[in-house]
């Protein structure tokens, strides 16, 4: 669930309980604008002691 969306992306609160970053880089292009509140699905790319960073993009290869 997007929790705060900002001019490089949006901060996501995971089903953990977690927040990630999802970069403006990495947020679908073929979706329409995301705002607070909204649902996503999106993966991992990166995880480091001090953040986690997912993406919206080319989930056809995760999700089936």
């Amino acid at each position: 669930k997007i929790i705060e969306t900002t001019d490089f992306g949006a901060f996501v609160r995971l089903s953990d309980g977690s927040a990630a970053l999802m970069p403006k880089s990495e947020i679908d292009s073929g979706s329409s604008e995301i705002k607070t509140g909204d649902e996503v699905k999106a993966k991992i790319i990166e995880v480091s002691p001090d953040k986690i960073v997912i993406s919206s993009k080319n989930l056809e290869s995760v999700i089936k």
